[in-house]
Parts: structure tokens; C-alpha cells; sequence
């Protein structure tokens, strides 16, 4: 991980992607974030990432066309149940499970009417 990231990426939970740069696809996932992208990023330099076709980009395009972008974070702790949720709107609204468009392998059910994204100003 390059110096300076760790203070970029919050420790608390939220939903991520993992954007490849060199064709535009996207990986969508949630947990806690900084362990969550350094996970991911072992895992992809270690040759043993569970998700094959992001494993094939990475050593196609190389480390340098991926990035780690924050969707979400929790701002306030009742908001963890909402995650669930919040990964799936943006597995939909990105078409990730589509391998046009996504390395989503599967497609989680529909969230509920009653999820709302809450966006305050920093």
C-alpha cells in the first residue's frame, strides 16, 4: 500500500469500489474499509484473490490502473444496518454483476423502498 493511504481510508464500515481505470469496470463491496482494501490489494498482489477476473485485470493492466473509491461510510452507528442496502443500490446503479461492466459474481436481492442514502456536507 503506497505511503499516505492509510490516512485517506477511514477504519469504519462502509461500501467501497474497486474501479479498474483501464476499462472501466467495477468491483462493489462493503465492510470495514481500510482492512477491506488492504485485504483486497494482498490478495491481488499475492496472486490469490477469490474473484479470478479481477485477479486477470490486475495482472493485465497492472496495480497502477486500479483504485479503492469510498462510496459510503458510516457517519453514525445505526447506519451499519443499513449496508447491507447501500451495497446493493450501487451494485445496481454501476451494473456490476453485468461482466461488461463488473466483477460482481452474483446478484444479492433487491433492497428495500425505505433505504435513503444520507449525504451531509463535510
Amino acid at each position: 500500500m503506497a505511503k499516505g493511504c492509510a490516512e485517506r481510508i477511514p477504519n469504519k464500515p462502509g461500501v467501497y469500489a474497486i474501479l479498474c481505470e483501464a476499462n472501466h469496470k467495477v468491483y462493489i463491496g462493503k465492510g470495514d474499509l481500510y482492512p477491506r482494501k488492504a485485504s483486497h490489494w494482498s490478495s491481488l498482489k499475492g496472486n490469490n484473490h477469490f474473484n479470478k477476473e479481477l485477479q486477470k485485470d490486475w495482472h493485465k493492466y497492472g496495480e497502477r490502473s486500479f483504485r479503492f473509491v469510498i462510496l459510503y461510510e458510516t457517519q453514525y452507528d445505526e447506519d451499519v444496518q443499513y449496508l447491507d442496502q447501500c451495497e446493493q443500490y450501487w451494485i445496481g446503479m454501476t451494473m456490476a454483476t453485468n461482466k461488461k461492466y463488473g466483477y460482481n459474481n452474483y446478484k444479492k436481492p433487491s433492497f428495500s423502498n425505505n433505504f435513503v442514502v444520507r449525504i451531509e456536507s463535510i
